[in-house]
């Protein structure tokens, strides 16, 4: 199959440099944008359109400052 092909076992090495990615929330201080909040989430191409999913914000939506954000980081 090709994609078993596609897959190979990891090294010691390259384990050891993987990091898991965890959502986390932050507060949105005076300022914040979705690119700034944005800016800091991992694992995504599309980081601002990711950021927007995860709260649930259409494109028009704007970051409110105090409130409660969901990022997916390291």
């Amino acid at each position: 199959s090709q994609t078993r092909e596609c897959f190979r076992i990891l090294t010691q090495d390259e384990r050891a440099e993987i990091k898991p990615l965890r959502v986390r929330i932050v507060r949105a201080a005076a300022g914040d944008s979705v690119a700034s909040l944005s800016k800091n989430m991992s694992g995504f191409d599309d980081r601002e359109s990711a950021f927007r999913v995860f709260n649930g914000m259409t494109p028009a939506d704007r970051v409110k400052a105090n409130e409660l954000y969901k990022i997916v980081a390291q």
